[in-house]
C-alpha cells in the first residue's frame, strides 16, 4: 500500500515512522511525515484522512456478529466477518461490503453480538428488543442463531404459539 506526497511521489505506507501535528500554510493544512531512512514528506488533508483509515491490525469476528442499519422502520443486518483497527484506534467491522460495511470514516455502526447485545461506542449496550424500541422499529430483518442467544429460542417458540 502506498500514499501520495504533495510532490506526487508514491511512498510505501510501511515506511511511515510518525506523522507530525498539522501546520497551517495559508488556508491549507499540511502534515510532515517522518519516514524510515531519516527522510520526510509533506502530505495534504485527503492523504492524511486516507492514512488515518489504513488498518494497522485485523482479526476475525465471532460467528453470528453483525452490524445493523435502520431504514424506513426496519432493521437490516449485515454479517461481520472481521475487524480492523485503523490508526485512529477505533475498531471497525468488516462486512462483505468492506470496512465499516462500505461506509466512510469512523461512523460507529450498531453491532449485534452473538449474545444478543447491541453495542455502539457512543451508547450504552442494549438488548435487541431495547434497540428496536429506541428506533421505533416493529419489524426486524435480523438473522440470529437461537443456540447462541440466551432466551431467544424460548421467545421464538412463544411468538409462534401466539
Amino acid at each position: 500500500m502506498f500514499f501520495e506526497t504533495l510532490d506526487g511521489d508514491l511512498i510505501p505506507v510501511k515506511r511511515i515512522q510518525r506523522i507530525r501535528e498539522a501546520r497551517s500554510e495559508g488556508r491549507l493544512l499540511r502534515w510532515t511525515v517522518e519516514l524510515t531512512g531519516d527522510e520526510e514528506a509533506l502530505i495534504g488533508l485527503s492523504t492524511k484522512t486516507d492514512l488515518d483509515n489504513v488498518p494497522i491490525a485485523s482479526f476475525a469476528a465471532a460467528p453470528g456478529t453483525s452490524v445493523l442499519r435502520v431504514d424506513a422502520g426496519q432493521i437490516y443486518s449485515y454479517p461481520v466477518i472481521g475487524w480492523v483497527v485503523p490508526r485512529s484506534g477505533n475498531p471497525l467491522p468488516v462486512t462483505p461490503d468492506g470496512i465499516n460495511d462500505g461506509g466512510e470514516g469512523d461512523e460507529y455502526l450498531p453491532t449485534l453480538f452473538p449474545d444478543g447485545i447491541v453495542y455502539r461506542p457512543e451508547d450504552a449496550p442494549h438488548t435487541i428488543e431495547e434497540f428496536k424500541r429506541l428506533h421505533n422499529v416493529f419489524e426486524a430483518v435480523i438473522t440470529l442463531d437461537p443456540e447462541t442467544v440466551p432466551g431467544l429460542a424460548e421467545e421464538l417458540e412463544a411468538a409462534q404459539e401466539a
